[in-house]
């Protein structure tokens, strides 16, 4: 290597040799050339001798000052010769250029890792020797990088310098600002070269890269699990080690995930910040608008490579292709049974722990899934929104209804047994006409009785069995004084000795509000299907008449 001046000469076989002639008085910190010493020095004694004519802002070296100043004036005198692209200081051209030439002049000792940049492997180095010297005067937390400190204490201090040209809107860190302009201008510079997709941020192109090549860096220590991107493996560890970093304000619930907290608190603010262009409706969560605007556009972006099926949703898609593979990844802890969902999973443990945690306010009857405690809540509205078409008979639960044209008008018996080829038109049907094949084999009774050894195939038989032991009588003939356990033998005991008697209905309660699943119509709402809104027959008028032992009860004014 050639050099015009000896000093250059003498200061670079000094990086050869390891001389460092030049100390520290201070700390003693030993330098390679003197102009290094002199900077160092100012940091202990505070001197900042280069004073900006512009801000008035002050540097402790004269090429701080030269780079800040070209922020004033626009100036980018060093030009790539690749691409034309300019900078206003020479090693960000430099850096820049090795994104075209490949170099990576830095390489780890530690483990042969090369690095660009000089200060991405001393970064790097932290990760090896755990060496994290940047200590927080708040909290006293450590980082391995200046920057990390820089950011970490805005959060601290509520600093946001960089503010939005467009909106106004303020930012702690410059790449978010700058990813934030983006938005507004619409700017993808990022394109994959497998598929040409552009992106805003390089590290989506990254993350979006490695679904082409199948590439997973980030590997949990516990499991052995990888991921494609390090804040998946973050989460992951977290169910390992039970850590819940974000806690709510309001209620001091806990959260492994920042943005599953910010989600909960929209729970207590009412914030629906993202709203559809198409209907005005509002959500709390972006990928609940995503999801429902879909059902406006009709949108499928999810195929199925096995049978080109399409979804809106990837979740669905992922619990779709289950089917084909037969995959089941979620195992229950009490039994052999496995689930392709896991809902299912969920849902199938409480038949284990008997855990029932919707409870319908109206008359604390609680349910395992939150959709039974949904039809049971359309009980008390009088809520009948599913109407055959052939006779008017009105159901509460969809599924009711069409067992009903199974059962009564289609004759459809969909259900067919695998072992005798008998078919029958509701699944229960089927579920009891197998149990005729295993006579002689022991048959699944998850739920038992604490109060005896009996144990029962369904929960309902359970309950109605428990108040054998409480002797609980809740429904009492409005016509005599006989009470029953049961609802059902109740108004065989009406239909049979008071024939002409007005059936007891439920108490109504008017405009409850059925919760509806996660991305379905609410009844706040102005285009809520009218099967989400509380009402039903208690908004009729009072001239209708309620039905009677014998008689279908007529359909709802909703129709």
């Amino acid at each position: 290597k050639k050099f015009a001046r000896k000093e250059h000469l003498t200061n670079h076989i000094r990086i050869h040799t390891g001389e460092t002639p030049y100390q520290c008085t201070y700390c003693e910190k030993k330098f390679t050339r003197k102009e290094h010493l002199t900077n160092h020095v100012r940091l202990h004694t505070g001197e900042t001798p280069y004073h900006c004519t512009y801000c008035e802002k002050k540097f402790t070296r004269k090429e701080h000052l030269t780079n800040h100043v070209r922020l004033h004036t626009g100036e980018t005198p060093y030009q790539c010769t690749y691409c034309e692209k300019k900078f206003s200081r020479r090693e960000r051209l430099t850096i820049h250029t090795r994104l075209h030439t490949g170099e990576t002049p830095y390489h780890c000792t530690y483990c042969s890792k090369k690095f660009a940049r000089k200060e991405h492997l001393t970064n790097h180095i932290r990760i090896h020797t755990g060496e994290t010297p940047y200590r927080c005067t708040y909290c006293d937390k450590k980082f391995t990088r200046k920057e990390r400190l820089t950011y970490h204490i805005r959060l601290h201090t509520g600093e946001t310098p960089y503010q939005c040209t467009y909106c106004e809107k303020k930012f702690t860190r410059k790449e978010h600002l700058t990813n934030h302009v983006r938005l507004h201008t619409g700017e993808t510079p990022y394109q994959c070269t497998y598929c040409d997709k552009k992106f805003t941020r390089k590290e989506h192109l990254t993350n979006h890269t490695r679904l082409h090549t199948g590439e997973t860096p980030y590997q949990c220590t516990y499991c052995s699990k990888k991921f494609t991107r390090k804040e998946h493996l973050t989460n992951h560890l977290r169910l390992h080690t039970g850590e819940t970093p974000y806690q709510c304000n309001f209620c001091e619930k806990k959260f492994t995930r920042k943005e599953h907290l910010t989600n909960h608190v929209r729970l207590h603010t009412g914030e629906t910040p993202y709203q559809c262009s198409y209907c005005q409706k509002k959500f709390t969560r972006k990928e609940h608008l995503t999801n429902h605007t879909r059902l406006h556009t009709g949108e499928t972006p999810y195929h199925c490579t096995y049978c080109e099926k399409k979804f809106m949703r990837k979740e669905h898609l992922t619990n779709h292709v289950r089917l084909h593979t037969g995959e089941t990844p979620y195992h229950c802890t009490y039994c052999p049974k496995k689930f392709a969902r896991k809902e299912h999973l969920t849902n199938h443990v409480r038949l284990h722990t008997g855990d029932s945690p919707h409870k319908c306010e109206y008359c604390n009857k609680t349910f395992t899934r939150k959709e039974h405690l949904n039809n049971h809540m359309r009980q008390h509205s009088g809520d009948n929104p599913h109407c055959c078409n052939v006779c008017n008979k009105t159901f509460t639960r969809k599924e009711h209804l069409i067992n009903h044209m199974s059962r009564s008008h289609t004759g459809e018996r969909p259900f067919q047994c695998d072992e005798c080829g008998k078919s029958f038109p509701l699944k229960g049907n089927l579920l009891f006409h197998q149990r005729s094949h295993t006579k002689g084999q022991p048959m699944e009774r998850p739920f038992r009785c604490d109060m005896c050894p009996k144990d029962f195939i369904c929960k309902g038989h359970l309950v109605s069995h428990q108040r054998s032991h409480t002797g609980e009588k809740n429904h009492h003939c409005p016509q005599c004084s006989k009470s029953y356990v049961e609802r059902g033998n109740m108004l065989r005991h009406m239909k049979k000795t008071h024939p002409d008697a007005v059936i007891p209905v439920l108490p109504k309660l008017p405009h409850i509000k059925v919760e509806p699943k996660s991305g379905e119509y609410s009844s706040g709402s102005p285009a809520a299907p009218p099967h989400l809104i509380g009402g039903g027959p208690a908004d009729a008028p009072a001239t209708a008449k309620p039905p009677t032992i014998g008689s279908a009860r007529p359909p709802s004014s909703g129709g």
